[in-house]
């Protein structure tokens, strides 16, 4: 089913205008914090096209029937609240990874945008937004459409949070982050309280 394999494209995807960003403007305007705006832009605007998709997409649908107009809106207003907030929380993640590359050369490539840290926070998000997908489509597809929403929801939430402890565990200038894989700066990020400002350790041991 698409739904289970679309987070290992649409994330690379949705960072692709904000790492364009970072080839023009790396070492001026790009920081942790610009990463971060970016990346939610971008995942704000794919995840709005995304949900105008889905009228084009039911319409056969509603013409034959099958669906009702209301029945129509109403996933398109739930999603509002569930895969939109989705899409942003991804997309800032893997926007961090955009400003590690732009601050890290004046000169990057767009391969720098995909590659080494900045690879890491993409991979988090597409995990995120894996794990999203699964425990959102596994009870919709038996039936059970409330629970996965419901869950849906409670990832999303879970999600919030890890992007906040993962911006705040990184230092400022993510340039002088050294190499960190997705499951040390996962741990980093969820293992306790970590001063604001201080540099990410290399791997743990």
């Amino acid at each position: 089913m698409v739904g289970f394999i679309s987070p290992f494209y649409e994330e690379p995807i949705k960072i692709l205008g904000p790492a364009l960003i970072g080839l023009f403007f790396a070492g001026t305007f790009m920081s942790k914090k610009y990463g971060v705006i970016l990346g939610a832009i971008a995942g704000a605007v794919f995840g709005l096209l995304e949900i105008s998709d889905y009228w084009i997409l039911f319409q056969p649908y509603v013409s034959a029937g099958v669906l009702s107009t209301g029945m129509v809106i109403g996933n398109m207003v739930i999603r509002l609240f569930t895969s939109l907030p989705m899409h942003v929380i991804a997309s800032l993640i893997a926007g961090l990874g955009v400003a590690y590359a732009a601050m890290g050369s004046l000169k990057p490539r767009l391969g720098d945008f995909y590659s080494g840290n900045a690879l890491t926070f993409i991979l988090i998000a597409i995990g995120f937004h894996f794990v999203y997908n699964v425990i959102n489509l596994l009870p919709s597809l038996q039936g059970a459409v409330v629970i996965g929403t419901i869950l849906a929801f409670l990832v999303m939430l879970a999600g919030i949070y890890l992007a906040y402890r993962i911006y705040i565990v990184v230092p400022g200038r993510l340039d002088e982050m050294p190499p960190v894989g997705v499951r040390d700066l996962v741990a980093m990020a969820l293992g306790g309280r970590v001063k604001k400002g201080v540099p990410a350790p290399g791997k743990q041991q």
